[in-house]
């Protein structure tokens, strides 16, 4: 897989665009990856072809990773349980940021 710097594809954007249709390009930003830039074919291969299918298979990937974070942090011992106390404690506080 081809990689190149933000700057770099900001500055030959269309040699960038060139580059992606050939195989994915990895952007780093400071000599580290910040991102993926691939082909609409592959996201259509990868998603399928509903309008909606990027956002929403993004969303539920987020959950998914969000939830397994969770599970780990619950087997680890370092999930805390929710009560109404606690959100009573959120609203008291959402309600002090609110009048400042």
């Amino acid at each position: 897989m081809k990689t190149t710097t933000a700057a770099d594809a900001k500055n030959a954007f269309g040699t960038f665009l060139d580059a992606v249709q050939r195989e994915p390009v990895v952007v780093t930003k400071q000599n580290r990856p910040v991102g993926v830039m691939i082909s609409m074919p592959d996201v259509k291969m990868l998603f399928g072809e509903a309008e909606d299918a990027i956002p929403r298979a993004l969303a539920e990937a987020r959950i998914d990773r969000s939830l397994a974070v969770a599970r780990q942090q619950a087997r680890d011992g370092l999930s805390v349980s929710a009560d109404d106390a606690m959100f009573d404690t959120i609203r008291n506080e959402i309600r002090v940021k609110q009048r400042t």
